[in-house]
């Protein structure tokens, strides 16, 4: 589940947490700098695509014109081996762990490369290719996979995610906050 806020206090009333906590006292992580991550594995979408059907098999199978050319293409796609998929996703599952043993929170990349022009999505989706919607989904489908949550924040160098294990929202949003994530004040202004 994602949510869109006007500043991290927005988020803090939704998550429900208070106070945040000192950033100093956190150990963050740059990927890239501070941690090597394996790249989640390809398989991953087999996995995805398998969820997906559970979701909306009936639906689809029913109404296939209520989905966008793009999906109506990919619920068409053979789902693989799920089993063989898995087992890939748990032994990566386990290298990520083990590379960011101690780690408080992750900073990394939201996209590779700039942010696309919309022109630029609209054409591809009419195209009915894919590649920049690759490029877009290349590093937050890991953390969702985790189950972990993530922030997207925008920087002077670029879009950052920020991440970290359940249950340490509050430290992710201090994070954000600390990178630049505006408050509702700086919304305001």
């Amino acid at each position: 589940m994602g949510y869109f806020a006007a500043g991290v206090e927005d988020l803090q009333q939704v998550l429900n947490i208070g106070q945040l906590p000192d950033v100093g006292t956190l150990k963050v992580a740059r990927i890239g700098v501070d941690v090597e991550t394996p790249d989640l594995p390809e398989e991953h979408w087999v996995s995805f695509r398998q969820q997906v059907w559970e979701v909306h098999a009936e639906r689809y199978q029913k109404e296939p014109k209520r989905y966008g050319k793009d999906v109506q293409w990919k619920l068409a796609l053979p789902i693989s081996d799920v089993d063989t998929a898995r087992e890939l996703l748990e032994a990566w599952r386990t290298r990520f762990l083990e590379a960011v043993e101690g780690v408080d929170v992750l900073v990394g990349p939201l996209l590779d490369g700039a942010a696309p022009a919309l022109e630029a999505v609209r054409a591809e989706y009419k195209r009915d290719e894919f590649i920049v919607g690759g490029r877009l989904l290349r590093h937050t489908p890991q953390y969702n996979e985790l189950g972990w949550p993530a922030l997207a924040v925008p920087t002077a160098e670029g879009a950052v995610q920020v991440a970290a294990r359940p249950g340490n929202e509050a430290a992710v949003l201090a994070v954000g906050r600390q990178l630049g994530l505006p408050s509702e004040e700086v919304v305001a202004c």
